[in-house]
């Protein structure tokens, strides 16, 4: 199930999308993860996620962590679209941007046998900020490196 749910949401990604789409390994700092979803230049990375009935059984608390982790492994990418792609049950993923929806700027989408949905379309709270703010695209940029500087800070190293 979970291939032909990687396979359908590949087709659909690249028409929604309008890019090419393969599965590849991406380095991470000292590691490399295989996205399942990435662009030939690499400014898009994504990955699948599939939660059927039998997610019933696995601890809530478990679930959840494996998104965390998704969205973590992600926002560690340079690319400039990142995203999760979920499958089966709907809820687990709106259960998680519930809670944390203003924690990340990683796109969800469900897909629904042939459809896509975008699942977390409203904008989170640093993007309200943003709007509402006298601050030019410099200062947005000049933000957005510090940010990212901050990412990339790693305290063991002192």
């Amino acid at each position: 199930m979970e291939i032909d749910f990687k396979n359908t949401a590949r087709v659909l990604l690249e028409n929604y999308l309008n890019i090419k789409l393969v599965s590849k390994l991406i380095k991470i700092s000292e590691f490399k993860k295989k996205f399942d979803f990435v662009s030939i230049d690499e400014s898009v990375i994504g990955d699948a996620k599939f939660f059927g009935n039998d997610s019933i059984k696995n601890n809530n608390t478990e679930v959840m962590s494996k998104i965390a982790e998704s969205v973590w492994l992600l926002e560690k990418t340079k690319a400039e679209n990142k995203f999760l792609i979920f499958g089966g049950r709907e809820e687990i993923p709106n259960n998680w941007l519930k809670k944390f929806i203003n924690v990340t700027n990683i796109k969800f989408y469900y897909l629904n046998e042939d459809k896509i949905k975008e699942l977390n379309k409203t904008k989170n709270k640093i993007d309200e900020i943003y709007s509402m703010s006298v601050w030019d695209e410099n200062d947005l940029k000049n933000v957005n490196e510090v940010r990212e500087s901050l990412n990339k800070w790693n305290p063991e190293k002192f």
